[in-house]
C-alpha cells in the first residue's frame, strides 16, 4: 500500500506541538524534570532545617518545591508554544517540503523523499495517532511522522492508516 503526499510548515508545527505532548521519551523526561525540581527542593528544605536549623529558610524551600511543582506543567506549555514555531523554522531544509511517499512492505514502512530512501523496521514503529487533521505514527518512542489528512483522499488514508495498524504486532493506542 503507498501513500504520496507534501508537508507544509503548519503539518510540521502540528507534529512537533504533538510530539511534545504525547511522545513517551519526552513525557518521560518532563516528568522526571517536574519531580527532579519538587525532590531538589524538598531536600535543600529538609538540609536547612534539620542540618542547618534555619527554619526561614526551610519554608521558602519547601513552599518554593510546591510553587514549583504545581506551576511547572504551565510554564512548560508556555515554553514550549512561544518557541514551537522558532525550533520548526530553524530546523527546516527544502527536502522537508519534497513531495514523499510511505509504502508498507514485509518489512516495515518505507519513506521517500527527494529520492533518499528510509526503511522502518515494524519493530521500530510505535503507536499510530489519528486527530481531526494529521496521522502521527511513533519511530522509537517518539512521534516523527505526520500525514496531513486534508492532502490525501480520505478513503486512501483510512486504508493505509488499518493497513499501517494491521502491520504491527502488538495494538498501538489511538485517539480517533
Amino acid at each position: 500500500m503507498k501513500l504520496a503526499f507534501t508537508l507544509a510548515e503548519a503539518d510540521l508545527v502540528a507534529l512537533a506541538r504533538y510530539q511534545m505532548e504525547h511522545s513517551p521519551a519526552l513525557l518521560r523526561r518532563y516528568r522526571l524534570q517536574r519531580y527532579g525540581l519538587l525532590l531538589f527542593f524538598g531536600l535543600l528544605a529538609l538540609v536547612s532545617y534539620f542540618a542547618f536549623h534555619k527554619p526561614a529558610v526551610a519554608l521558602y524551600s519547601a513552599a518554593l518545591a510546591v510553587f514549583c511543582f504545581g506551576l511547572y506543567p504551565f510554564y512548560y506549555r508556555w515554553v514550549a508554544g512561544r518557541t514551537l514555531r522558532q525550533i520548526v523554522r530553524a530546523r527546516l531544509n527544502p527536502a522537508v517540503f519534497a513531495p514523499r511517499t510511505l509504502q508498507l512492505n514485509a518489512a516495515g514502512l518505507r519513506q521517500t523523499v527527494a529520492d533518499k530512501e528510509t526503511l522502518i523496521p515494524w519493530s521500530r514503529i510505535g503507536p499510530v495517532t489519528v486527530t481531526p487533521d494529521h496521522a502521527f505514527i511513533a519511530v522509537d518512542g517518539v512521534y516523527g511522522l505526520a500525514i496531513p489528512r486534508g492532502r490525501v483522499p480520505e478513503d486512501l488514508f483510512r486504508r493505509f492508516i488499518e493497513a499501517l495498524r494491521a502491520g504491527r504486532l502488538d495494538e498501538p493506542t489511538t485517539d480517533d
